[in-house]
């Protein structure tokens, strides 16, 4: 971790959300090396969407938990069977 997180400071990135199970080894690291970097540590990608994006408002949870699947026609139109690719009438 040590390495990724010297080469993300030197690319100005200042904000890191890592795996929960990392933080004893983020807690290993050097203060010098932790300076200046707003970690959060999260156990499931809702809680990157809310760190990313903030709180989401009961609207948008709704619309996001609305599966959105196109119907299979739209997806691979339906040919007539002497159409079709390797067909047998």
């Amino acid at each position: 971790m040590r390495d990724k997180v010297v080469a993300a400071k030197l690319q100005h990135c200042t904000d890191f959300i890592l795996p929960l199970d990392n933080k004893a080894n983020w807690e290993e690291l050097p203060s010098y090396i932790r300076e200046g970097i707003n970690v959060h540590f999260v156990t499931h990608y809702e809680h990157v969407f809310e760190v990313v994006f903030g709180k989401l408002t009961p609207q948008v949870e709704t619309e996001l938990a609305t599966p959105h699947v196109e119907a299979p026609s739209t997806i691979m139109p339906t040919l007539e069977p002497a159409r079709r690719p390797n067909a047998v009438i």
